[in-house]
């Protein structure tokens, strides 16, 4: 996955970020490093693990409170 111009601008909006031009590449480059590290990851080779069973949480009585 390449961060483009066009990717950034798209999470300012979704954000709400209002972002210069200077301030829209270092989000773009902090982005780059995010996405390098996540593959980074995900070419790791890990044995399969399975999922651990949770515990049950307790439940706490059902009472009417003011």
């Amino acid at each position: 996955m390449s961060v483009d111009p066009r990717l950034v601008e798209r999470l300012c909006e979704l954000a709400a970020l209002d972002l210069d031009e200077a301030g829209a590449r270092r989000l773009a480059a902090k982005l780059e490093r995010v996405v390098a590290y996540v593959d980074r990851l995900a070419s790791l080779d890990l044995p399969e693990m399975p999922a651990p069973a949770a515990a049950p949480a307790p439940l706490r009585p059902d009472e009417a409170a003011p």
